[in-house]
């Protein structure tokens, strides 16, 4: 009975002492603070706390991490002074006797505001060319543009701070601008810049160059326009039976071509326009060169009595070849200019009595208009009284055809020797007093020559080849 009674005793003292706490407890203060921002752009100049709270929850101290300017008693912040970076930012207030100290904190972040720049490569290309558009600035960023002023477009840059657009064929130029750059946790900028794309015009061969045929050893002239004044012009050239063909460059082709043999050839020419590296459509331009004859005369000497005809055959290397002459003549009536394969003329002497002479100057054409080197021809009209038939004279001339030597024998005595080349030039003399004697032929191109023998006042001639 005594336990319970005593029981009893110390609930009711302790429910009283309860009851009397409960009448005296202190609250003490709460509080929460944030800002209207979670992320600021440097570009902000200040930024105020927002704070609530129960009881007395005034009167704290703001504090943070180095590099954030804020205000420790009123909590404003400063993006525009302050350091790129996350902060958090703690609300203090000290303990009292009552209660003991409280903190609380927020979290922000303050944001440089992006960068970018535009460039390319080439600046400049040749029509319907593409090229490649450069955009440079902080790290995922996303940057917007246009395109001659058009509807904005966007580009996200890499982790690196780069991205590039290809321009795709062009046929005018675009000027790429930029508009703005942002960041992904919201920072704008605006920017300035642009980058244009010049497109450079494709140069053509205003004019159409003819394809010429000229003769062996002609030049060639080949004149090239550009459409526009700026064109210059490139060429290749690829020659068959030709030389003197190469390749070059300016306005005008002007080449000495010459064939390698007795036949035509052909030179062809790649002309290629350029303006400021842009390069035009190439042409050919095909030039036919045709050989010049080399005209033979057999013989190329001739001695006849008066009133006798002539008797000159006349060929070349070159088929249908046409042969034109005029005359120089002394004492001699009957040579005239011509035309022909012969020269077939009674010539007789003015004064009788005393020799004359014609010299016929043989021009050889083709029927292309190609004209060879003239040759001579020397005819002596002697007089009929007491004039020996030079036909008589007998020789023998070998080996024929020769290499360096040729024996020369005969029935009567030489007195004179003259060798003639095709073209009826004198190309050696010797004079002898001799039947027979050797000469040397050693230093003479190879070909056909005349030698012209002389005994007793009359003359004959013999063809050998040189080998």
């Amino acid at each position: 009975m005594k336990f319970f009674f005593t029981l009893f005793l110390l609930l009711t003292i302790s429910f009283s002492f309860a009851s009397a706490k409960t009448d005296d407890t202190i609250t003490c203060p709460t509080a929460t603070i944030s800002y209207p921002e979670n992320v600021y752009c440097t570009s902000v100049a200040e930024s105020q706390v927002m704070i609530s709270g129960t009881d007395n929850f005034t009167g704290g101290v703001f504090s943070s991490t180095s590099g954030l300017v804020l205000n420790s008693t009123t909590g404003q912040i400063y993006p525009s002074q302050s350091l790129p970076g996350g902060y958090n930012i703690s609300y203090t207030l000290s303990a009292t006797s009552e209660c003991p100290a409280f903190t609380t904190s927020t979290y922000i972040i303050i944001e440089s505001l992006p960068t970018a720049a535009i460039s390319s490569n080439p600046s400049s290309v040749c029509y319907g060319n593409s090229a490649t558009v450069f955009f440079s600035g902080t790290a995922y960023s996303t940057i917007t543009y246009n395109i001659n002023g058009g509807p904005n477009q966007t580009i996200t840059l890499n982790q690196s701070g780069f991205a590039s657009i290809s321009t795709m064929s062009l046929t005018s130029n675009k000027t790429y601008n930029l508009v703005s750059v942002s960041t992904s946790l919201g920072c704008t900028s605006s920017i300035s810049g642009s980058k244009t794309i010049t497109v450079l015009p494709v140069p053509s061969m205003a004019n159409t160059p003819s394809s010429p045929s000229i003769c062996s050893g002609a030049t060639v002239m080949i004149s090239m326009a550009g459409s526009t004044p700026n064109t210059t012009f490139t060429w290749t050239c690829i020659q068959s039976g030709v030389t003197g063909a190469s390749a070059g460059s300016g306005n005008m082709i002007m080449q000495t071509l010459s064939t390698t043999g007795n036949t035509g050839g052909q030179v062809i020419y790649n002309i290629t326009p350029t303006e400021n590296g842009c390069t035009g459509t190439p042409r050919q331009v095909f030039v036919n060169v045709f050989p010049n004859p080399v005209a033979t005369l057999t013989p190329p000497y001739q001695e006849i009595s008066s009133g006798q005809t002539t008797n000159l055959s006349l060929s070349s290397n070159q088929n249908s070849t046409n042969y034109s002459w005029t005359v120089s003549s002394n004492n001699v009536n009957g040579a005239s200019s011509g035309s022909g394969n012969t020269i077939n003329q009674t010539l007789t002497l003015i004064n009788p009595s005393v020799s004359g002479t014609v010299t016929y100057f043989i021009t050889p054409r083709t029927i292309l208009n190609c004209y060879g080197t003239p040759i001579v021809s020397d005819v002596t009209v002697q007089p009929n009284l007491g004039v020996n038939d030079f036909n008589n004279l007998v020789f023998t001339l070998s080996p024929n055809p020769v290499v360096d030597y040729i024996s020369i024998k005969g029935t009567t005595l030489l007195n004179q020797i003259t060798v003639i080349n095709q073209l009826g030039q004198q190309v050696l003399e010797k004079q002898v007093n001799s039947k027979e004697t050797q000469l040397d032929l050693s230093a003479l191109k190879n070909g056909i020559y005349f030698i012209t023998l002389e005994s007793e006042n009359k003359k004959t001639a013999y063809k050998i080849i040189k080998q």
